[in-house]
């Protein structure tokens, strides 16, 4: 048997990748079938793999995907301090900051203050030994921006902004990373997990504050319903599917963190729960079929959009089948129950 090995890039593009709605951001790159029969896997996962950021949630350029407010140190950033200005600065318990449904809560003085009412609060980092204020200087919802009706109305958007002192300007400057899809810098919240920057295994564990910005994979769920903690609609409330939601944005086949995409290559999708659906799109046929583990099939490299003619071979030397023709694909889903099915537009010629 042939063996088929893909090579991943660089990132060139500065455009987010587009999902579940069929539109693309500005400037999408042809789709240019790569008819190499042979090319060498590179990245074997986490960011530095050339793939989509699991975060882009930056201080002084060190990624901050989350915390632990009751001091402990992670990724060399510990939370030191969050205070609320309400009629005065109130300084909220750190053991009581929670993230209940997509909202920040937390008390002060055995007031209880919850989402909104952290707006313009202080939150005080020390990152890898410098002290960092940041304000998290807007609170809104899905609905008010424009983010429905792929989102849940009620899910509470966040922007952190802090002075960068590396920007050069006097100007405050978001935390997150712009989002092409929509311009916007706004980051949802979580709690209780994190994500292994290797192998992308969501894990669960307690007292932890989850940033995750909507231009990043770990993001991108709450987008589409996709991650726990809706406030009013269905969503994916298990972390395995919320896993299988991330590997899927970061086109992680093999499920072993690396990613075959790059930012600006749309897709379309359906999922398990019936809340999101292709609906037969016109010019997208099958990419791959998901699970927490990576995929069950795979047809098309987002990367490199080369169509497979063999079943893909992992660096571990583990093989993905093709998902064959669309109805192949079909009784694949009705038969083998994945968590998501993927399909990305048809190649055109250069």
């Amino acid at each position: 048997m042939k063996t088929t090995m893909m090579t991943l890039l660089p990132i060139a593009a500065a455009c987010a990748l587009s999902i579940g709605a069929i539109t693309g951001c500005e400037e999408v790159p042809e789709y240019v079938e790569d008819s190499s029969d042979e090319t060498q896997f590179r990245g074997t996962g986490g960011d530095d793999d050339g793939g989509f950021d699991f975060n882009t949630n930056m201080l002084l350029g060190l990624d901050v995907p989350w915390v632990d407010p009751t001091g402990e140190i992670l990724n060399n950033i510990e939370l030191l301090g969050v205070a609320v200005d309400d009629g005065g600065w109130q300084e909220i318990e750190l053991e009581s900051l929670r993230v209940d449904h997509g909202n920040i809560t937390g008390d002060a003085n055995n007031i209880h203050y919850s989402a909104d009412e952290f707006e313009g609060s202080r939150w005080l980092f020390d990152v890898d030994g410098s002290t960092v204020e940041v304000e998290l200087s807007e609170v809104s919802w899905a609905n008010a921006q424009g983010l429905t009706p792929q989102m849940d109305p009620e899910r509470a958007l966040y922007k952190f902004t802090y002075d960068d002192p590396d920007d050069g300007t006097p100007q405050q400057v978001p935390t997150c990373a712009v989002d092409p899809e929509d311009g916007g810098v706004w980051m949802v919240m979580h709690n209780d997990f994190v994500i292994d920057n290797v192998t992308a295994e969501v894990v669960d564990r307690s007292n932890t504050i989850v940033f995750a910005c909507l231009s990043s994979a770990m993001g991108k769920p709450a987008r589409f319903n996709l991650a726990p903690g809706n406030p009013t609609e269905p969503g994916f409330d298990d972390l395995s599917d919320y896993q299988a939601a991330v590997r899927m944005y970061r086109a992680d086949y093999c499920g072993n963190g690396g990613s075959f995409t790059v930012p600006g290559k749309p897709i379309t999708f359906r999922d398990y729960l019936g809340l999101n659906d292709f609906t037969n799109a016109p010019g997208f046929r099958t990419e791959a079929q998901w699970t927490p583990d990576g995929a069950t099939c795979v047809n098309k490299i987002r990367r490199t959009n080369q169509t497979l003619t063999d079943p893909l071979e992992c660096p571990d030397g583990t093989t993905i089948p093709l998902c064959g023709d669309e109805s192949d694909a079909k009784q694949l889903w009705d038969n083998d129950a994945p968590t998501l099915w993927t399909k990305t537009p048809i190649l055109v010629g250069p």
